[in-house]
């Protein structure tokens, strides 16, 4: 498909990133060389820069005039540690074109890739070395070099290899005063500015290159040289402009700060003086340089090949045989058959359509026909039994292989059909090892099959095939299972083309088409393979190879299917369409492209090579209303493009008053704004389309369309489209929801169920423009929650992971703990770095809180403080052990567990916290008076399942593995032990283990041991405490059980706040909340919400809001009801209009974890406000 607009600009910047140093972001390729150190650089960098001298100049007077054609687009300005580079971004926009002037072709068109800027070095008020070029021994205080590539080549890597592939227009500046070039100045203050170091760079929006360029571009020097920094020595034509740019001296002080090297590196290096050296190689002395004005002699460099004149950087082709190929020769064909003798019936069909049709002999005459006589034939047969095999089969006689036409004719009777494996592949190598082929005649290879690939041959595949037949100059062509049909696919190309059945394609893509009679046609635009058309791997393995070879493909279903009386009409017609592609061959092999380059040089190479066409319209500026108008179309590409005009919508049709005249359309009368597309084609490489309008005095339409707020699914929005626009323009609507109806200058829409758009056309004579604007909509969530909209749900047997973790340590105040009190710290430290590496503590860290019990001040127990707080980190919890007493006496855990589950909730854990209470003690439960009896085992098993803790304890009891009886730290609730290793530095899990005997104080199993089993937790040895050789292994089981827990799920009641975000709820667990009560209806609490209006008044169909406020800005705001109308956002309730006719109470309801408030707010359609 073409190309519309201005989307040309980046219709050639397809792989500039493979030039060394050049564009975008691979500078950095190039970081191995250095202005400082140009004597290393390779031998070949002589040809660029050079001294120009005015005096020596050659004045050409013939040069057509040179067009520098740029826009305003959004460039780049990048420091690449060499240049000062401007480029078009990631997305390699082409920054312009260049055309005409000394490049070498009449319709070349460069496409400007990159500029580098050179500046030099300003020392005293004087500046030094700025420029790569001089002028008569002058050297200037900066260059701009505008790179271009020609488009005729498919990318960059080969325009770097032709002698017309790049091109560089130079601006030199001097030092001046500042001018008004907005432009200029731009670029000049941000490069000092913006990218003062290597790896910078700044967006230049809407700057215009052409403003870098003097206003008399027609000016100039020319010449043949090379880049001026390493890769040297590619050929690069030189356009150095006579005209000079101003920089100021304040510009170029403040370039001075530039620099080479990136930001932070040491030493910094300025980038000023990053020009080569003037190179006076003696190569360079007498290098012609012309000037497309008189500043020296006039002369006309022309050049003479063949007797024919060709002006200075043209080209003309020649009729030169290449006589290294035998397809430039007449001398005769080898053509070889290879037919399928499988057992299917269109190969019988096929066999018989051979024999009665005598195609062989119709191919020979029709060859003899266009100049190729002393044509031999052969033929191979392949898949004619079980194994596939391919066989020659005798033609002349006495068991020739190779004869006449006559003789393969006779041969065909001999086809048989019987097999069911073919492989193409293995009968072509077969036809080219059994043959004594012609040195002079060009080997032709017809495959006939209707059948995919069989790989008998495993190590024949494509590529192979195609380096044996290119390599060979041989040509394949094939007839098979696969359809074809003429013009592109359905969208790319208007309909009225056609899509009309093929017999096949030639090697161009072009399809053939046949029409009454032997007559056919090569169709002027592409064919193309129906879509799965083709038999299994056809296409891939026979279609692809046939084209590379530079042959045609064509359907056997259309030859073999023909009637009676039109078989000999199809035989006729395809032997026409092969001697056709025979003499493009030759056509293509007697030809050589020859170009004049200076000193009256010609350069001579074989035209076969194909670029694909490309096509840019130059428009004429804006025009009035009843002037004459014209679009240029510049076409690029080998073999030279056909250019053909056509209307946007496709239609070759041009309307009245519009004609054509070479590549040129002219409109006599403009009457409102045209657009027109040319179409270049021609080659192997297809179509290319550019569009381009003629632009008329007045205002084009610029319509606006309002964008509704975000509705409910089910409710209603409206859009109002307002235009600007001379004459007046019309509104049209196009929408992508049948539920829209438009009605003047207005579109609703009703019950939206998705994201809705509208465009509103506006047009006049002059053109059209158009807006769209969409509306989004977002679906409720079950149970009729609206989007925004928040509900509470309460799931009884929630199973959740845990993010970190609440260790609440209760802690023996007796003196004989005070080992384990020293070590505190360390074990609390160890445990959180141990479950952050597991991954827990990393989003939300984990806390710590402590409660000592026993101790002579609180012997029920006591929260202590952590860091002013009832948590805090590992770091801070070991400060706080100070606060613990040393004068224990009567320890009842229970106590402390009922006191911690009491006043640790406050510790802000996060939703998913495990919350874990970890016991420290060498003493059983002494059960405390006055307070601890009511406390017993089984509360405390329910206390601690209730608020869904898991509980370790830390006691006075010895642990083994079985049946080993290694020693152990302790054991989890599943009965594994963590079993002492590495003399106490580490540990071991093993599969089980039990209390050793007898080894615990008093009660301590019954007390805390069968607790921890039930809660889910572990139980260690406190005595290991105190053996500083064991701690860190102890620590480490700690830990690593503590990690095991919080891998697993748990189970517990589960209150969530679901908010809805389009369709999908979004919830917050509330761990601290357990029971169903509490969750749905939290007790009330005083948060100041009240509801207000605005307006305070309800206004039938105008806009409403409701507004609920109160203290606690993060508080859930949930409203009742909430109609499907009305819009939730944050706390506010929009209703785009407010349509409900009866009175209408409306209540605000605002919810923290542990309570909630609620105000309201009556509303009537005709009597106005009440507030409550």
């Amino acid at each position: 498909m073409g190309l519309t607009g201005a989307s040309y600009l980046l219709l050639f910047s397809a792989a500039f990133s493979g030039f060394c140093g050049i564009y975008g972001k691979n500078q950095d390729s190039c970081e191995d060389w250095s202005y400082r150190d140009q004597e290393n650089w390779p031998a070949q960098c002589y040809k660029s820069p050079i001294d120009i001298n005015r005096a020596q100049a050659s004045f050409h007077p013939n040069f057509s005039p040179l067009a520098i054609d740029t826009a305003s687009v959004n460039t780049i300005i990048a420091n690449n540690g060499k240049h000062i580079v401007i480029h078009g971004g990631d997305d390699h926009q082409v920054l312009g074109f260049l055309s005409g002037g000394p490049l070498f072709s009449e319709t070349a068109l460069y496409g400007i890739v990159e500029a580098r800027f050179h500046f030099g070095l300003r020392i005293d008020g004087r500046s030094m070395g700025g420029s790569d070029h001089t002028i008569s021994g002058k050297s200037y205080d900066a260059e701009l070099q505008f790179i271009a590539y020609n488009t005729m080549y498919p990318n960059v890597e080969v325009a770097l290899l032709q002698p017309n592939g790049i091109a560089i227009v130079s601006v030199l500046f001097e030092e001046g005063e500042r001018t008004d070039n907005l432009d200029l100045n731009m670029f000049l203050d941000m490069a000092a500015s913006e990218v003062k170091f290597h790896g910078n760079d700044f967006s230049l929006d809407g700057i215009n290159l052409r403003q870098l360029l003097p206003d008399n571009i027609g000016e100039y020097f020319t010449y043949n040289g090379s880049f001026t920094w390493p890769r040297c020595s590619d050929p690069v034509n030189w356009i150095v402009m006579s005209n000079t740019m101003t920089i100021t001296a304040e510009q170029l002080s403040n370039l001075q700060g530039v620099y080479s090297t990136r930001r932070g590196q040491s030493p910094e290096e300025p980038m000023a003086m990053n020009t080569r050296e003037i190179q006076d190689h003696p190569d360079n002395i007498g290098r012609a340089v012309v000037a497309s004005f008189p500043a020296g002699r006039a002369v006309v460099l022309d050049c003479t090949h063949e007797r024919e004149q060709i002006p200075l950087g043209h080209t003309r082709q020649f009729s030169t045989p290449d006589t290294s190929d035998p397809r430039s020769s007449r001398a005769g064909n080898d053509i070889i058959f290879i037919v399928d003798q499988s057992g299917s019936s269109r190969v019988r069909r096929l066999h018989r359509w051979l024999k009665d049709t005598e195609f062989p002999m119709k191919l020979d005459a029709a060859f003899n026909d266009n100049g190729f006589e002393n044509n031999r034939f052969g033929l191979v047969g392949f898949g004619h039994d079980l194994s596939g095999q391919a066989s020659t089969i005798p033609v002349g006689q006495g068991g020739q292989l190779i004869g006449s036409a006559a003789d393969l004719q006779r041969a065909m009777q001999g086809l048989i059909s019987r097999g069911n494996r073919e492989d193409g592949y293995a009968a072509i190598q077969l036809a080219l090892r059994a043959y004594d082929f012609r040195p002079d005649a060009h080997t032709i290879l017809m495959l006939m099959t209707d059948e995919g690939r069989d790989a008998l041959a495993p190590d024949l595949d494509r590529a192979a095939m195609e380096t044996i037949l290119v390599d060979g100059k041989t040509t394949l062509h094939a007839v098979l299972h696969e359809h074809f049909r003429s013009g592109m696919r359905s969208g790319c190309r208007p309909r009225h083309r056609g899509h009309d059945h093929a017999l096949g394609m030639g090697p161009m893509k072009h399809a053939f088409l046949r029409h009454a009679g032997a007559d056919f046609e090569v169709a002027p635009w592409l064919g193309y393979p129906r879509l799965r058309s083709a038999h299994t791997n056809t296409h891939d393995a026979y279609t692809e190879l046939a084209w590379s070879s530079g042959g045609g493909v064509f359907d056997i279903l259309s030859v073999v299917n023909s009637g009676t009386q039109d078989r000999n009409n199809v035989a006729n017609s395809l032997s026409n369409m092969f001697a056709q592609m025979r003499l493009w061959d030759f056509q293509r092999f007697n030809c050589q492209r020859c170009t004049c380059k200076f000193s009256a040089e010609v350069e001579c190479s074989r035209c076969d090579e194909d670029f694909p066409p490309q096509a840019v319209v130059e428009a004429a500026p804006t025009v009035f209303l009843g002037e004459a108008a014209q679009l240029r179309c510049v076409a690029s590409g080998h073999p030279p493009p056909g250019v053909a005009w056509q209307q946007t919508d496709g239609s070759s049709q041009l309307p009245s008053g519009v004609t054509v005249e070479g590549d040129t359309l002219r409109i006599a009368s403009v009457t409102q704004r045209n657009c027109f597309t040319c179409v270049a084609s021609g080659g192997r490489q297809g179509e290319r389309e550019s569009t381009g309008c003629v632009e008329v005095q007045g205002v084009i339409p610029e319509p606006v369309v309002s964008q509704p707020s975000p509705i409910n699914a089910g409710a209603s929005a409206q859009f109002t489209c307002t235009s600007t626009g001379y004459p007046e323009p019309e509104l049209a609507f196009e929408t992508d929801n049948d539920n829209c109806v438009a009605d003047g200058t207005t579109v609703t829409c009703s019950n939206l169920q998705r994201r809705t758009c509208v465009t509103c056309v506006s047009s006049n004579r002059l053109g059209s423009g158009s807006d769209t604007q969409c509306v989004d909509v977002y679906a409720s969530c079950e149970g009729g929650v609206r989007h925004n909209s928040c509900r509470r749900r309460f799931t009884p047997d929630a199973s959740i992971p845990a993010d970190n973790i609440h260790l609440v340590v209760l802690f023996d105040e007796s003196r004989t703990m005070l080992n384990e009190r020293a070590a505190l710290g360390r074990i609390v430290a160890g445990i959180d770095d141990t479950l952050r590496s597991a991954g827990f503590g990393v989003n939300i860290d984990n806390k710590f809180s402590l409660v000592g019990f026993a101790g002579s001040s609180a012997p029920q127990g006591r929260s202590i403080s952590v860091a002013g707080g009832v948590c805090g980190s590992p770091t801070e919890l070991e400060a706080a052990t100070n606060a613990l007493s040393e004068d224990g006496r009567t320890e009842d855990g229970y106590s402390a567990i009922d006191v911690a589950l009491s006043t640790v909730t406050g510790c802000d854990t996060g939703p998913n916290s495990q919350l874990v209470l970890m016991l420290f003690t060498d003493e059983d439960r002494d059960t405390l008076r006055g307070f601890g009896e009511s406390i017993t085992f089984d509360s405390t098993l329910q206390s601690l399942q209730a608020a869904n803790a898991r509980f370790v304890a830390v006691v006075k009891q010895e642990y083994r593995d079985t049946p080993a009886r290694r020693s152990a730290y302790g054991l989890d609730s599943l009965g594994k032990a963590f079993v002492v290793t590495d003399g106490g530095a580490s540990f071991e899990v093993s599969a089980s283990g039990s209390p050793v005997r007898d080894s615990g104080y008093g009660t301590t199993e019954r007390d805390y041991v069968d607790l921890a089993r039930q809660t889910g937790g572990a139980f260690f040895n406190t005595l290991v405490i105190r053996d500083e050789g064991r701690l860190a292994g102890f620590i480490a089981a700690v830990a690593f059980s503590l990690s095991e827990q919080l891998a697993s799920e748990r189970v517990r009641p589960l209150c969530q706040e679901c908010c809805c975000s389009n369709g999908s709820p979004n919830c917050t667990n509330m761990p601290r909340i357990t029971a169903q009560a509490a969750c749905m209806s939290p007790p009330a609490v005083e948060l100041s919400t009240s509801v207000s209006s605005t307006p305070s008044f309800a206004m039938h169909a105008e806009e409403m809001t409701l507004f609920c406020g109160g203290d606690n800005e993060n508080a859930i705001t949930q409203w009742e009801p909430h109609p499907v109308e009305a819009f939730q956002t944050g706390s506010q309730l929009h209703f785009a209009s407010y349509t409900r006719a009866a009175s209408t109470t409306f209540v605000c309801t605002q919810r923290i974890d542990n309570g909630m408030d609620s105000g309201s707010l009556t509303l009537d359609a005709a009597l106005g406000a009440l507030g409550k």
